[in-house]
């Protein structure tokens, strides 16, 4: 009786104070990327969140994203109340608190389809089996195991768009169910009109060569075009001939005054010589 009384002991004693082993965790899978805008190798992800009121230690868990093959936490996988820890597909990199990678992976999830299994321990079965998600049609791996534990109703899964590239999933609360699941939208953050001009104009301008002739196209609506070589020049509006400069002397094109005035002296600095 004594010697069962201390291996109890000793087992219990083999986690920290306040750490809790997976079956009285309340750790779920938060969201996944499984087809991101592009290309898909690399940038696919998971996280996993603490939706518990005590830390979890990680160590020896699996988490199976059906087809890829299993990845097993290493030692010092600790999971705080309310953190969360990101699982990088295919990418190499050095774990950290946050963000833990598997390069090893099989291949790249199911764009259209696919299904995640968690498990709390290096045991793959029923008994450890403490979350799951399928996405983009039924019946797949873990899913009828899922459903005897009240993980999953056997049959449903989350919908995803006709056009998903970009989309991911995120859960809305610690429950299991593919009611707790939604698919988010990325935000395209909008460009302002003055960053498009800023854009147009170092697309339409050109950079002076260090050698031979040079010219500067200015931005739209007026385009002027100024070329020189060897002292003479030639200037362009929008691809008419405005007035040449000769060794010096300057020649100007019919209405190039006009055009001036017109402008104002803010434009000025476009009609600038580029001799040298």
């Amino acid at each position: 009786m004594r010697d069962i009384f201390l291996t109890g002991l000793a087992f219990f004693t083999l986690l920290p104070i306040g750490v809790y082993a997976g079956e009285r965790s309340m750790v779920r899978i938060a969201e996944v990327m499984p087809n991101p805008e592009g290309r898909d190798t690399g940038f696919e992800y998971l996280v996993l969140e603490n939706y518990g009121a005590q830390p979890v230690d990680l160590e020896g868990w699996n988490v199976y994203p059906d087809g890829i093959g299993y990845y097993v936490f290493p030692a010092g996988a600790l999971l705080g109340p309310g953190a969360r820890i990101t699982l990088r597909l295919n990418q190499d990199g050095v774990d950290t608190t946050s963000d833990f990678y598997f390069p090893a992976a099989q291949r790249n999830m199911g764009n259209t389809n696919g299904s995640i299994a968690l498990f709390s321990g290096p045991e793959r079965s029923t008994a450890t089996l403490i979350d799951f998600l399928q996405y983009g049609k039924a019946g797949q791996t873990w899913e009828s195991a899922a459903g005897k534990l009240g993980l999953w109703k056997s049959g449903s899964f989350v919908s995803l768009p006709d056009s998903s590239e970009g989309h991911y999933l995120q859960r809305k609360n610690g429950t299991p169910g593919v009611a707790s699941w939604a698919i988010i939208v990325p935000k395209k953050t909008p460009v302002s009109a003055s960053t498009v001009r800023a854009v147009l104009t170092e697309k339409t301008t050109a950079q002076e060569p260090t050698t031979g002739p040079q010219m500067e196209v200015f931005p739209a609506p007026i385009q002027l075009v100024a070329v020189s070589d060897m002292g003479n020049s030639v200037f362009m509006l929008n691809g008419a001939l405005l007035g040449l400069s000769i060794g010096g002397g300057l020649f100007f094109g019919i209405g190039f005054l006009a055009l001036r005035k017109f402008l104002g002296r803010s434009q000025i600095n476009l009609f600038r010589k580029l001799d040298h």
